[in-house]
């Protein structure tokens, strides 16, 4: 089957949920950044505020897995944080090998702004969809996504 985007043949691509997948993430990251006015800030810095958030403390072994990242990347996420004064390392009481993440007031302070822009972001997101929609679109996109992860 050949559709035509404007100029372009686009040939399989429109029947890969792989295609619209990237697609459908590439609008919503350029939605994300385009609404929350700071620069170089991204949906990727926002989970780790938001999982350091609700789960201080933790390691960043662990914000780095839950998030599906490998460790350069998160370390490379954190160090940015960290030179922002949005979170802090500090040292474990219990295992003096690892690291405690926390945010500060700063980032305490962005990710409750950051949260709210989310949620509206997330309202633009699914404006089209019903609520039973979009509940079955992310229960969908999870079912995908642990078929890919085992």
């Amino acid at each position: 089957m050949k559709r035509q985007s404007k100029s372009i043949n686009l040939d399989l691509l429109p029947e890969l949920i792989g295609y619209h997948l990237h697609r459908a993430e590439i609008v919503s990251y350029r939605e994300f950044v385009k609404g929350f006015h700071s620069p170089k800030f991204t949906p990727k810095q926002f989970s780790v505020l938001v999982l350091a958030g609700a789960n201080p403390g933790t390691s960043q072994v662990a914000i780095g897995s839950a998030l599906g990242m490998d460790r350069a990347t998160t370390m490379t996420v954190i160090n940015k944080l960290e030179a922002r004064k949005l979170l802090k390392r500090e040292r474990s009481t219990r295992d003096r090998r690892k690291h405690e993440i926390h945010l500060t007031e700063k980032g305490l302070a962005l990710t409750e702004r950051l949260t709210a822009h989310s949620r509206a972001h997330e309202d633009k997101l699914t404006s089209n969809l019903t609520s039973r929609e979009a509940a079955t679109l992310r229960k969908l996109l999870m079912k995908v996504r642990s078929t890919m992860e085992d």
